[in-house]
């Protein structure tokens, strides 16, 4: 019998040492994927989670008396919180976040409305990066930092909102 296994047991038991036992041999991948969402309450999300699982977990099988099948069961259900979280947060992102037109206060009306139908064309997000970058002028590094992602997907998100610009742009000319 295992070592993980017989904690497993005393969890169940109730055991509230072994609980934070386990919790702390997993405390690596949760601080990775806490840091990877970057919200200040993903750490504790995703170790209540680890809990809940540590509850689930079907000890009465036989495979699930070796360790490898326990933390592999644990190691997918911290992913599986962290998916879910980054969801959670990316739908957040997406509603939170609407553009204000008042800013183009250089162009004339048409070429405002004109813009705004262009836009409506792309991603929240892609609205978001081509706004900040050539409206409001800001580094491909303040927008990464600003929605946490890297700066070469903000680069690949303004390249990609940009060749849709030109497909939107050469059905109105042509």
């Amino acid at each position: 019998m295992d070592e993980l296994y017989s904690k497993l047991v005393k969890c169940k038991a109730g055991s509230k040492k072994d609980i934070l036992y386990i919790i702390e041999k997993f405390e690596p991948i949760i601080n990775k994927y806490s840091k990877i969402i970057g919200s200040d309450d993903a750490k504790q999300e995703i170790i209540l989670e680890v809990i809940k699982v540590l509850y689930k977990i079907p000890i009465h099988k036989e495979t699930f008396k070796e360790d490898k099948y326990i933390v592999g069961y644990i190691k997918k259900a911290i992913i599986y919180k962290y998916w879910s979280l980054s969801k959670e947060k990316n739908k957040l992102f997406s509603c939170s976040y609407d553009f204000d037109f008042n800013t183009i206060s250089s162009m004339n009306e048409g070429y405002t409305i004109e813009l705004y139908d262009l836009l409506n064309d792309l991603t929240k997000r892609e609205q978001f990066v081509i706004v900040s970058k050539y409206i409001n002028e800001l580094s491909d590094n303040d927008i990464a930092n600003t929605i946490h992602i890297s700066r070469q997907a903000v680069n690949q998100t303004k390249n990609r909102s940009i060749n849709k610009l030109r497909k939107s742009l050469s059905k109105i000319i042509l």
